[in-house]
């Protein structure tokens, strides 16, 4: 199961049309409604402590999603465990819009790490950085930004999935929220935690693996922004090092130790050099921890700067930050949310540099109306052998892994490779009208 936030509540099916003038008199009528007095009494706990509710609204596939953070664990366990009209929880499992602009140009996803949680990782002090501080970025301020949450317990024997499993699910939530051709040709930057950055990396394997799966995401239009991962655990030696001091850390008991070497050894050691051999490597960049924190007897650093980098790319050092501060900031004046700040702004840029050519084609996509004008000229082949499909020869791949081609009737299709597309020359093919769909980059090209 999903670990259960110790500080936030989540409400989902709320209307549109619920009222919008104070969001705290919203969310306190609607708690109180279910306990009146048991509430009166919790709010004005809050009142005389001089600390309230972090309370917010962020529209999600065409409803509400409500998000209560509490100033602590004791007020948020004083909180109803339900409410009339409502789906309230406190595990964050899945996708959860924190923020929606009207018109959002660049979407961010944040992933937890092992045994954590898609709120508790990101919030210090009752204050969400992702929810509370991006929306105002100055570069980032028209954004969607969302977390992903799922079940990274160890503990959890019910459970069986690992970073595989973590990683296609990630992919299938992400694109089917990236539904409209203006959503998927949106930027999209994955902010990961410690080993949630290893789910998110074996995530753009995946999908350049599986693409046709995830219709809602190209590689062109992805970035990530490792905080404090372990990339670089070369030998089995160095795992086990890095898995102790994080088992001792997170509480883990011996007897899960097994476990948390299955799921992470092997597989991530492979999918470092996977991640290395992609066609497209999406923009990335990587931080590292300079503060130690104490593991059983001693302090030490979690993840070092080798072990953050990530082929080749040196990691950056974040000031004054351990293992669990470097993804969480009581302020959006700390040294540490302006940097990454600034790493985003940058992987952004790099992103539209990428797609700055020719329009992609996604076949997947709604139509625009260009793409339904009754006199969109076709390509008139000539002399094809219809017993025939053509060699692999004649498609060429561009920056991709490869081509494919498939006809119906009268129709030859032509699907890209997975980057800047395919390209093919079309020699003595008669009598059929073809239709390129490109890559996920700049599309295909066809010679006559």
């Amino acid at each position: 199961m999903s670990t259960h936030s110790s500080c936030a509540v989540r409400a989902r099916g709320v209307r549109n049309d619920a009222p919008k003038g104070s969001l705290e008199d919203y969310v306190r009528v609607a708690y109180e409604s279910h306990n009146r007095w048991r509430h009166l009494r919790f709010f004005s706990t809050c009142l005389s402590v001089g600390k309230y509710p972090s309370i917010s609204f962020a529209s999600q596939f065409g409803r509400q999603v409500g998000i209560v953070i509490f100033p602590s664990q004791g007020m948020k366990n004083g909180a109803p465990k339900s409410c009339p009209g409502w789906d309230l929880d406190d595990t964050f499992d899945g996708l959860t819009f924190v923020h929606t602009a009207p018109k959002p140009e660049i979407d961010i996803c944040v992933v937890h790490g092992l045994n954590g949680n898609a709120v508790d990782t990101w919030t210090r002090d009752g204050q969400m950085w992702p929810r509370d501080f991006l929306k105002s970025h100055p570069q980032l301020k028209p954004s969607r930004i969302m977390t992903y949450g799922y079940s990274s317990r160890i503990r959890d024997d019910r459970n069986i999935s690992g970073v595989a499993e973590w990683a296609s699910g990630l992919l299938a939530e992400v694109s089917a929220a990236r539904v409209t051709l203006e959503e998927r040709s949106r930027p999209i930057i994955f902010i990961c935690h410690s080993l949630g950055g290893l789910v998110a990396r074996e995530a753009m394997i995946e999908l350049n693996r599986e693409s046709k799966l995830y219709p809602g995401i190209s590689l062109k239009y992805c970035g990530l922004l490792f905080l404090a991962t372990p990339h670089s655990g070369v030998t089995l030696a160095d795992w086990s090092v890095y898995l102790v001091q994080l088992a001792e850390l997170t509480g883990i008991r011996a007897r899960d130790f097994t476990k948390m070497l299955e799921a992470f050894n092997y597989s991530s050691r492979a999918s470092k050099r996977d991640f290395g051999r992609l066609p497209y490597t999406p923009p990335h960049e990587c931080l590292y921890e300079t503060r130690k924190m104490r593991v059983g007897g001693s302090k030490k650093i979690i993840v070092s700067a080798d072990s953050a980098g990530l082929n080749g790319l040196a990691a950056q050092p974040m000031s004054n930050v351990d293992h669990k501060d470097i993804c969480r900031f009581p302020t959006d004046t700390h040294p540490g949310y302006l940097q990454i700040g600034a790493c985003l702004v940058r992987i952004q840029e790099q992103i539209q540099q990428a797609v700055a050519g020719p329009p992609c084609y996604f076949p997947h996509a709604l139509p625009t109306q260009q793409d339904q004008r009754a006199d969109k000229p076709d390509v008139t082949l000539s002399s094809l052998d219809t017993a025939r499909q053509p060699t692999p020869s004649g498609i060429r791949a561009g920056q991709g892994i490869g081509g494919s081609i498939s006809r119906s009737d009268n129709t030859i299709v032509i699907g890209g490779g997975r980057a800047t597309g395919a390209s093919m020359t079309l020699r003595d093919l008669q009598g059929f009208t073809g239709r390129v769909e490109g890559g996920t980059g700049h599309g295909a090209v066809i010679e006559i």
